[in-house]
């Protein structure tokens, strides 16, 4: 049995001995496991939407744009989780067959994940435009935490965003006619882009589970920071020089000399509060997100804080003339005796320059981009900015004092 509420379903307890919790109140169930407080401190975006650039809209060319969005908000019991996982979870969210683009074996894969911790969240900020066809925006955040001793609360939302790019009028050589051509990119581009849907996400999303608290609660919790971290002032300021913050873009007279005939650009982020005993067990979870060396320091730390400082590794495929990337950065506080915090942000971003025209002696000549020094310059900082772009979007209330 499913109990719905607008955006909310609890699933009931199993225990015979809470068969009487089933006929309480919604309202009075909600209260109790305090899924009021989990959702206000999880889907804060306050903070984010005070930081980014609300001018972007009218800085990009945009043709047309389509999206799509899913939210859901539950409970479910601890001790039934990896029964429901492995039996029930496909009947009980059978509204994701309208939305086949949702990845329910992801959904799956991260409530499993949830028994492993106190507190966990995953978020993705996922662009991709290809010159010859079009755009995709998408963005998710999955977070579960233990309310009580036998709940979880979990929450999910994703946005899926296709959009293309008004094209360009190209005139012909040596004729009076004109062409049509799709849009190369610098990044300048990309960052507006991202700061246009990442904006659109935060705002329905927090709209969105805003109004569906209100229906369960008097009043929307407030708070300040994130509800299931504490951090001493040390860690916190640790943690943050491992994320600064950088929303600035890079600015057009650099950007404008490389152009991009196709690019990706996917951080992924993780929060994970565990218990110390746990933590082996986590990163090997996780081994297959990160590096080796990574995986050694944060399974190997005997301090109160340790880090992987930012790695990138580059590879370059001739016969498609794509270059590949791979970005992490990682670290580990001991919190307490009880408990370990987890982060990590990764990225495989991939590029094709664009075949540039040049005016030569001999006439307009196709020119092809190398990267060198300047171009390696501004597209790692482009991924720094990303990098801290999406985890203060999605976690960033952690780092509030």
């Amino acid at each position: 049995m499913i109990v719905y509420f607008g955006l909310f379903f609890l699933l009931p307890v199993i225990a015979a001995d809470a068969v009487t919790s089933r006929f309480r109140s919604l309202s009075g169930m909600m209260k109790d496991i305090a899924l009021d407080k989990f959702v206000a401190s999880e889907f804060d975006y306050d903070l984010f939407l005070q930081r980014v650039d609300h001018n972007a809209e009218k800085m990009v060319p945009f043709q047309d744009s389509s999206n799509d969005t899913y939210f859901k908000v539950g409970v479910i019991d601890r001790r039934s989780l990896d029964n429901y996982t492995k039996n029930e979870f496909v009947r009980e969210m059978s509204d994701l067959r309208k939305k086949p683009w949702i990845p329910v074996k992801r959904i799956k894969e991260e409530l499993t994940n949830c028994i492993h911790m106190k507190y966990g969240s995953v978020s993705e900020n996922d662009f991709t435009y290809d010159k010859g066809v079009y755009g995709w925006m998408n963005v998710m955040k999955f977070s579960c935490a233990l309310v009580g001793e036998h709940f979880y609360a979990f929450g999910m939302a994703f946005a899926r965003t296709r959009f293309r790019l008004k094209q360009i009028y190209l005139k012909r050589q040596n004729h009076h006619l004109w062409s049509m051509s799709g849009r190369s990119l610098i990044t300048r581009d990309v960052q507006k882009i991202v700061d246009v849907f990442s904006r659109r996400f935060a705002n329905t999303a927090q709209k969105r589970f805003d109004s569906e608290l209100r229906k369960i609660s008097e009043s929307v919790p407030d708070f300040d920071g994130n509800a299931f971290i504490k951090l001493s002032d040390r860690i916190r300021n640790r943690i943050s020089q491992l994320y600064p913050k950088k929303f600035n873009h890079t600015s057009m007279e650099r950007s404008k000399v490389h152009q991009f005939n196709s690019m990706t650009v996917n951080v992924k982020s993780r929060v994970m509060l565990i218990k110390p005993t746990e933590v082996s067990s986590v990163v090997e979870n996780f081994s297959k997100d990160l590096s080796d060396e990574a995986c050694e320091i944060l399974d190997d730390c005997r301090k109160e804080f340790c880090k992987r400082n930012d790695t990138v590794e580059y590879d370059y495929n001739g016969k498609v003339a794509l270059h590949s990337f791979f970005k992490e950065r990682a670290g580990i506080a001991r919190l307490n005796p009880q408990e370990s915090l987890m982060i990590y942000t990764i990225a495989k971003p991939t590029f094709k320059f664009e075949i540039v025209k040049r005016a030569t002696a001999k006439g307009i000549v196709d020119h092809s981009q190398k990267y060198d020094h300047a171009a390696d310059q501004i597209f790692k900082e482009m991924l720094n900015q990303q990098f801290s772009h999406e985890f203060h979007m999605h976690h960033g209330t952690m780092l509030d004092e």
